[in-house]
């Protein structure tokens, strides 16, 4: 079975560092943002974990880990391949769950709805996961370009790292 660890750590490596994991730049539609978690998506579920603190500056990373396991791992949790789970929740977080969903359903073949049902599931386990991995690095290319596309005054400087980041596949475990 799949690794939160696994995929935390690659979705990490991709959204912040030690040094700055909390970042409020004016260019980034995110806007505040630490260990990766905005503060808009943190207001939207703040209130499961009771005793975090309201600002998402505020979260420490093992605070923004168990949001993240409880939040954006749930969908995940089910795809039996570890390499397949973590670049979908890397997916998922940088570009929502939804979005994912899509273009994994998009990627084995299934109707395209974005809601990760029993259909979806079993085609995705099906699958071989190196071919359905490279499949979900050219959707993303492409949703990143188009992204970077809409104004390019804005976003050209993420370019690159968005591109690395779609181009990007899990390690395997013994990497």
């Amino acid at each position: 079975m799949n690794n939160f660890e696994l995929a935390y750590q690659f979705c990490a490596k991709h959204e912040f560092n030690a040094v700055r994991h909390y970042t409020n730049l004016a260019e980034d539609p995110g806007g505040s943002t630490n260990w990766g978690i905005t503060q808009r998506a943190y207001d939207t579920f703040k209130h499961r974990y009771p005793g975090f603190p309201s600002d998402v500056k505020d979260l420490s990373e093992d605070q923004a880990k168990a949001c993240d396991k409880g939040e954006y791992w749930p969908t995940w949790a089910s795809i039996q391949d570890d390499r397949l789970a973590a670049k979908l929740y890397d997916m998922g977080y940088n570009i929502g769950i939804g979005t994912a969903v899509r273009y994994l359903q998009d990627a084995v073949g299934v109707p395209v709805d974005g809601h990760m049902g029993p259909l979806t599931l079993a085609s995705a386990n099906q699958e071989d996961p190196e071919a359905t991995i490279k499949t979900l690095c050219a959707h993303l290319v492409r949703h990143y370009m188009a992204w970077v596309g809409q104004d390019p005054t804005d976003r050209t400087q993420f370019q690159s790292g968005l591109l690395a980041r779609a181009q990007s596949e899990p390690p395997t475990e013994t990497s």
